[in-house]
């Protein structure tokens, strides 16, 4: 199965919990980043666009919205 902390993925690569700057300055954006931007220039070639166009990411915040 799988040989690592799930917590310290959580804590230390998700950033779960940190404050908003703390969690900006992880990983997370350029490891989940890269699969996406294949995806979207898949969908662009299969869609006829320019597949070199700049794709730019962003990281955001938001609430469960429960509370």
């Amino acid at each position: 199965m799988r040989d690592y902390a799930a917590p310290d993925v959580l804590w230390h690569v998700m950033r779960f919990g940190a404050t908003p700057e703390h969690a900006r300055s992880g990983p997370m954006l350029k490891i989940l980043g890269g699969g996406f931007i294949q995806s979207l220039r898949l969908i662009l070639d299969g869609m006829g666009f320019d597949t070199d166009a700049e794709i730019v990411t962003t990281h955001g915040e938001t609430t469960s919205g429960h509370g």
